[in-house]
């Protein structure tokens, strides 16, 4: 990083070294052009230059046209970690010519490429680097993209709260230069904070005014796709269907929108035809939720052979998608350690003493141990929790065998009661008394094994509707017309009775997987017994955002994922 203090004298030499220097008119007006937000402009001037390159490529302009070409990567679809050779050649070749500001915009895009492989430490030094230099130089649009740049740092970091302030200040500076597309990036950006923070509201907002901002700018396809699918996600989630709809393309970004927005409204078809297509071409995480979805859809229409065999798919998948998430957090784990540690060593002054040093490698050593006895509970933790899964999985599936063998049973003892009408028929005819006797007795152990299968059976009927006729069930689910739907505890002490009779012991089962809250689990009971939507708002007190949100944060508690609203409906009602 450059010393303040050198930084007069490095400027000094700049102006010696390239006081007489004049690099192409294409260049310097594309450079002009890529500052102020003109894009396709500073495009078109960088594509001239390197169509006529032939005539004027001495070295400071080759440089410069590549320092342009990663500045036109930049603005769209980011560096990449091919670009990183070329980045870190521009960066020592500007630093050493004293090209400051070219310096400054270089740091920019080796860090990009760092960041984007991963190396976060090594990115954070080369955008405190460009940080410090756009301050010296008061430059205002390399400090705007630079904010947005250790923002999205930390965003992929999960450090939601360090990185808000960055986009704050890069839209500031954006708006002051009128450059839309930067406003609109950093829009998108705030949406998707609050999407993950689950402040559906906010997102809404910052979606909606990135969609706005997009339209207006230059390169509209940077932004408008990838907001309009987000915005659309957020409404299906929130059963807003119409709003949904609106922002809703006919193209491969939204079919898994599709997908929910068809099953929300109990389209089973055309929801199978979109997850089956999201199947075919995501990656194994949505291949699992995309195997999920599917399994439930096949269980409502009733193909139990197809929803099973979706089920060990689903299963299958987990455990790939375990298997990778393992390795995945080891390395976010070791990055986060790395970055914390070079931010330390940033933070070090010139003149700490040996004391200091001695007690910062202890409070690192006790830093990695307490992250590995972490990394260890949570991993205990976390296979107790999918073996709990497993095994109500497990319970389900034996429970739907057992009935279908019970089924299977009544169905062959009846036929077994019709041979033997016709083997008593004979018997009567040719007058065997032991063959009669026998035959009867048979019968009589047959009607007695149905006759005890069909009792198991209308009991569970039988529990189903003592549930159904209760005065708390008729009461929950009456008209949503009615205005006044409350629900004393002994109302709640009853429901909670009725579905552990009829759900073999739900609560405690649950409760087994994850404790819940009082109001967790009262959301779980109403959605159990099929309350609608706004009935469990008004019974709750809460807004119809507020319970889907609650529905989406309670799938990810439970099933240690993420997950929209009906995703969890589905997994309660079939729990």
């Amino acid at each position: 990083m450059l010393k303040r203090s050198l930084l007069p004298i490095i400027i000094l030499l700049a102006f010696i070294s390239c006081g007489e220097k004049r690099y192409p008119s294409e260049l310097v007006m594309a450079d002009s052009a890529y500052m102020r937000g003109d894009y396709k402009r500073a495009d078109s001037l960088l594509d001239v230059y390197i169509v006529n390159s032939s005539v004027n490529n001495d070295e400071d302009s080759y440089a410069y046209s590549r320092l342009l070409c990663l500045c036109k990567k930049f603005v769209r679809s980011g560096i990449t970690g091919s670009d990183l050779p070329l980045a870190d050649s521009l960066s020592s070749y500007f630093k050493n010519r004293g090209a400051i500001r070219k310096y400054g915009l270089s740091c920019i895009f080796l860090g990009n490429a760092f960041q984007n492989g991963e190396d976060y430490p090594s990115a954070m030094e080369c955008y405190l680097t460009s940080r410090q230099i756009s301050m010296e130089l008061n430059d205002s649009v390399m400090l705007g993209w630079v904010e947005k740049a250790i923002g999205n740092l930390y965003f992929d970091q999960r450090m939601l709260d360090k990185c808000i302030p960055y986009y704050q200040h890069c839209y500031e500076i954006a708006h002051a230069m009128k450059d839309t597309l930067r406003m609109a990036q950093t829009s998108y950006k705030m949406a998707f904070v609050s999407t993950i923070k689950n402040d559906a509201d906010s997102a809404i907002y910052f979606y909606e005014k990135a969609i706005d901002l997009g339209q207006n700018s230059q390169l509209a396809s940077l932004i408008l796709p990838a907001a309009k699918q987000q915005i659309s996600d957020i409404y299906i989630q929130i059963e807003e269907y119409g709003n949904a709809l609106k922002y809703m393309s006919r193209d491969s970004m939204n079919s898994a929108n599709w997908g929910y927005f068809h099953y929300g409204q109990h389209h089973l078809d055309s929801a199978a035809f979109y997850f089956k297509e999201v199947y075919e071409n995501e990656k194994l995480r949505g291949r699992a939720d995309m195997l999920f979805m599917l399994s439930a859809i096949e269980e409502e229409k009733g193909n139990v052979v197809n929803a099973i065999d979706y089920l060990h798919r689903y299963v299958s998948t987990l455990d790939s998608l375990q298997a990778q998430t393992r390795t995945e957090e080891t390395m976010r784990v070791q990055a986060q350690f790395n970055y914390n540690n070079i931010n330390t060593k940033l933070q070090k002054t010139v003149h700490e003493n040996e004391k200091l040093t001695n007690t910062l490698i202890i409070i690192l050593f006790v830093i990695i141990v307490l992250s590995l006895i972490s990394l260890i509970v949570f991993k205990e933790y976390h296979h107790k929790k999918s073996s709990e899964l497993e095994r109500e999985r497990l319970f389900r599936m034996e429970e739907q065998r057992k009935y279908m063998q019970s089924v299977d049973r009544i169905e062959e003892n009846n036929k077994r009661i019709a041979v033997l009408e016709k083997q008593l028929s004979e018997a009567l005819d040719n007058h065997d008394l032991n063959a009669i006797e026998r035959i009867k007795l048979d019968k009589a152990w047959l009607y007695s094994e149905n006759e005890s299968i069909q009792k198991i059976q209308e009991r569970n009927i039988a529990l189903r509707n003592l549930l159904l006729n209760s005065n708390v069930y008729c009461n929950i689910t009456r008209s949503k017309d009615n205005c006044d739907i409350r629900m004393s505890d002994n109302d709640w002490k009853e429901l909670e009775r009725l579905i552990d009779d009829v759900y073999d012991g739900f609560t405690s089962r649950l409760l087994t997987i994850c404790n819940l809250s009082e109001i967790e689990l009262r959301t779980c009971y109403l959605i159990k017994v099929g309350v609608p939507l706004k009935n469990i708002a008004q019974i709750l007190c809460l807004s119809l955002q507020g319970v889907s949100m609650t529905r989406s944060r309670l799938y990810e508690k439970i099933l240690k994922k993420k997950g929209s609203a009906p995703e969890f409906d589905n997994f309660i009602k079939n729990f």
